[in-house]
Order: structure tokens, then C-alpha cells, then sequence
């Protein structure tokens, strides 16, 4: 599985002392440590690093926008959101790992009445995306897909519930799906990798794991 999952993609390790903190409460957040800024109701990421979020929030939305070759990591550690658009987007990084702190319950989930038809999904990347940990995470995609990556998808660990008004998961390169529990439910396809422009990408591949769809 060296092609399929890289070591980081298994590693759902963080050192708890240097990382980030943003504190999630009601409709915006607060933030310590370097790296990210709050403007209102968005919590924007420009650099490498990673970012452990906690508490609830309605129409906070985590946005990346760091460095083509910078890794970002985004730990859930007991995190409810909801919104009326996306929770989480990544326009640009090399690669986010969404990772569930070990014991921990999370949930995110948009609407069905998006003001930015862009990210149509509860989680939306335009880079590669891997989740992975050993909480639990709950995702409603109420308006379209729940998570949506424009490149690579990677599961590698965890439990999630995920529902997609569209796919519950979907990637146009590649969707990789290892040592999990899943229940999946979509109006569309649970699982959905499909690439127009390139024949030889839009697959994916399961190793192991649970899943019920």
C-alpha cells in the first residue's frame, strides 16, 4: 500500500504542547499560536502546522490557504460544526490531514441553501485530503456531496457516519480507504472518484475496514 497511502497518511500523531489551538464558540472563534487569524466568522490557515479545534460553532468555516508545499494538519478533538455553507475548505496546501483526536466526538454539517455554490460539500479541498485518527466524525452534506476533494482522498483510520443529499464521498483523482468504520448513506453513490479529463485517474481502492452502505 506504499503507492496508495504515504506514512504520513497513517500517522495521526501531534504533539499536543506546540500545536495551534482554535476554540470554536457560537458564530466565530479565537485563536493562539501563529499561523492562523480570525476575520469575522472565517478562521483562515496560511502556513504549515498543526491546528487542534474544539467547541461549537454555526457559520464558522475553517479556510486553508497556505503554500502549495505546505502540509497542514486540522486535529477534531470534540468539534460541532454546522452552517449554511461548507465547515471546512482547503483551497491550497500540499496536502490537510483532518485528524480525530483518539476518544473524541465530532460532527460537522452544512445546509441545503449554500451562498457559495463553490464548495459544494460540508468539506470541500481542492487538494489532497486525508482523514485519519481514531475518534468518530459525523458529516452531513445537506446541499451537495458531504466531503469533496479535487485530488486524492485518503481514509486511513477512524469511524465515521457520513450522508451526502449527493455522494457521500467523492474525488476526482483517487479515493484510498484503509482500517475504518464507515456508514455511508447518498442519494447518489457512496463512494464516487471520477476524472473527465485523465482516463487514468478517478479510481478507489479499499484495503480494509468496515463499511455499511
Amino acid at each position: 500500500t506504499s503507492s496508495d497511502f504515504t506514512d504520513r497518511d497513517q500517522d495521526a500523531s501531534y504533539d499536543e504542547s506546540s500545536a495551534k489551538k482554535v476554540s470554536l464558540s457560537g458564530s466565530t472563534a479565537k485563536v493562539s499560536g501563529d499561523g492562523a487569524e480570525v476575520s469575522g466568522s472565517t478562521v483562515t490557515i496560511t502556513a504549515a502546522g498543526t491546528y487542534v479545534l474544539s467547541g461549537s460553532s454555526e457559520n464558522v468555516q475553517i479556510l486553508v490557504k497556505a503554500g502549495d508545499q505546505d502540509k497542514v494538519q486540522i486535529v477534531l478533538n470534540g468539534v460541532t460544526m454546522k452552517g449554511t455553507d461548507a465547515a471546512i475548505v482547503v483551497e491550497s496546501a500540499d496536502k490537510t490531514f483532518i485528524t480525530l483526536a483518539e476518544g473524541s466526538k465530532n460532527s460537522i454539517a452544512d445546509s441545503a441553501n449554500h451562498t457559495n455554490t463553490d464548495y459544494d460539500a460540508a468539506i470541500y479541498s481542492k487538494d489532497d485530503l486525508t482523514f485519519n485518527g481514531s475518534g468518530s466524525l459525523t458529516i452531513e452534506g445537506n446541499y451537495g456531496n458531504a466531503v469533496e476533494s479535487n485530488d486524492d482522498l485518503r481514509i486511513s483510520g477512524g469511524t465515521y457516519t457520513i450522508k451526502g443529499y449527493k455522494n457521500a464521498l467523492s474525488a476526482n483523482d483517487a479515493i484510498n480507504i484503509k482500517d475504518e468504520t464507515m456508514n455511508l448513506t447518498a442519494t447518489y453513490d457512496a463512494i464516487h472518484a471520477e476524472n473527465d479529463k485523465n482516463t487514468s485517474q478517478g479510481n478507489f481502492y479499499i484495503h480494509s475496514g468496515k463499511i455499511n452502505i
